[in-house]
């Protein structure tokens, strides 16, 4: 089988798990993959992990990356990989990131990332929250901790992770060993609340219908846009079970509902 039929056939296989549009499903089988007989290669003349392969490829692309994060003006220390390191330090900081304990975290972080969605951008806008790599590399720490795994994980090896698995990055200051990361807000909540990002995606057509009205200015919208914000809200419920769970809010909550139930028929019938 030659190696583009193994990644058309391994898109398929997410496009099935995830949901995914084909594209978007090969898009992150290519970033995430090397074709296997140049692995089997690296492996059998130099008897290392796969994965150091790509993670070199990542450090050849990000000359000024190491296990801290990005060579920084504000460094405390060597250990933090400052501008005041000697070319030395800082390559052994850079080093650090072939060692097996960086190799195990880039493969949790990327673990993590594999059901969170992607942003087109990781650059700042008013309308979205972008996750920085620092809080990001805290996040896999919390969620390996919940399973029962707990690790550390370098900054770095969340950049690594995050570079490899496809994810946008972006440094808004040079000054800082840290870079905003294009991961979705949504599903990075839903995994810190102990959610399967792709499982909490999957809604009903009711559902789906009443989160598109949160950009509304009325009671609907309100009701929409409290619903999206409600991390326990019934996603996969129909509209019963919506109504039966928004009953134990207040009158105007369930007028809102009602309001919205009506509408939602109306819209099913045109």
């Amino acid at each position: 089988m030659s190696d583009n039929t193994k990644l058309k056939k391994a898109a398929r296989e997410r496009q099935r798990r995830t949901g995914e549009s084909y594209t978007t499903a090969l898009m992150h089988v290519r970033a995430t993959h090397q074709p296997e007989q140049q692995l089997q290669a690296v492996d059998l003349r130099r008897g290392e992990h796969p994965l150091l392969v790509r993670i070199r490829q990542v450090l050849e692309a990000q000359p000024d990356l190491t296990y801290f994060g990005f060579r920084s003006e504000r460094g405390s220390g060597v250990d933090k990989a400052s501008r005041t390191a000697t070319p030395e330090e800082f390559e052994r900081e850079r080093q650090r990131l072939l060692g097996d304990d960086a190799v195990r975290q880039v493969e949790a972080c990327l673990l993590y990332l594999d059901p969170i969605r992607k942003l087109r951008s990781a650059k700042p806008k008013d309308d979205q929250h972008i996750h920085g790599s620092y809080g990001m590399k805290h996040e896999v720490e919390a969620w390996q901790k919940s399973r029962g795994t707990p690790g550390y994980v370098g900054n770095g090896s969340f950049i690594v992770a995050a570079v490899l698995a496809g994810f946008r990055i972006h440094r808004v200051d040079p000054g800082s060993p840290n870079c905003l990361v294009g991961v979705h807000p949504e599903d990075v909540r839903a995994t810190r609340e102990g959610k399967d990002p792709r499982e909490w995606r999957k809604m009903s057509e009711f559902v789906k219908w009443l989160l598109a009205q949160a950009e509304r200015d009325d009671p609907v919208g309100d009701l929409a846009g409290d619903c999206k914000a409600d991390f326990s809200f019934p996603r996969r419920g129909d509209a019963a079970v919506v109504g039966a769970y928004l009953s134990r809010y207040g009158e105007h909550i369930r007028e809102a509902f009602a309001a919205a139930e009506t509408e939602y028929s109306s819209f099913r019938q045109t």
